[in-house]
């Protein structure tokens, strides 16, 4: 669903990860980050909320960067935690462009797999290698899908979850509505 503000936010259920995490099922990405590249990371008060806060790796430039993203969030986690120990804090997700023109892939991953990066969002080729990486640590993977082939694949790759992407959403928009990537057999 896109809002007013300019978050898209994608609906996933809960169950999806057998380690539950927050107390609403979605994830928001910051739209104009995930369209335009800009610099951005989600705000801690998103995670703190209990909705999953997601970024793309690409934002972070130069490359390196992102390792010291990452390490900045983490910290900020956990002293809130130990500050809250009450709060349920959802985990944080970086978005990956699974793609050949994506020359940073296999160094972003690696920064991801060094700060455990809770939740890998990828997009646009099957990404197994990735998978591979993330689940070697205990991290999940949600996957960007515009229709049920890629879906399909995505699944054959071990992805922990699916996010379809239909008509409305921003960046790589599908053209279906949601209810179309949501069929089940009956």
């Amino acid at each position: 669903m896109q809002t007013s503000i300019g978050i898209r936010v994608a609906k996933v259920p809960i169950d999806a990860n057998p380690r539950p995490f927050a107390r609403s099922p979605a994830i928001a990405r910051h739209r104009r980050a995930h369209v335009h590249r800009i610099d951005s990371t989600p705000g801690p008060g998103t995670v703190q909320a209990g909705i999953v806060g997601a970024f793309p790796a690409l934002n972070a430039r130069p490359a390196s960067q992102l390792d010291e993203w990452l390490a900045q969030i983490s910290e900020e986690l956990a002293a809130f935690q130990q500050a809250n120990p009450q709060a349920k804090v959802a985990p944080y997700a970086v978005n990956q462009i699974v793609h050949s023109s994506n020359n940073r892939l296999e160094e972003d991953v690696a920064l991801c797999v060094k700060h455990k990066v809770p939740i890998i969002i990828t997009s646009l080729r099957p990404p197994s290698e990735v998978v591979a990486a993330v689940h070697g640590y205990g991290g999940i993977v949600f996957h960007d899908v515009i229709n049920l082939r890629h879906a399909e694949k995505a699944a054959a790759q071990g992805v922990d979850g699916i996010i379809a992407v239909c008509a409305g959403a921003g960046g790589h928009a599908g053209v279906l509505s949601p209810l179309c990537l949501g069929q089940t057999d009956s």
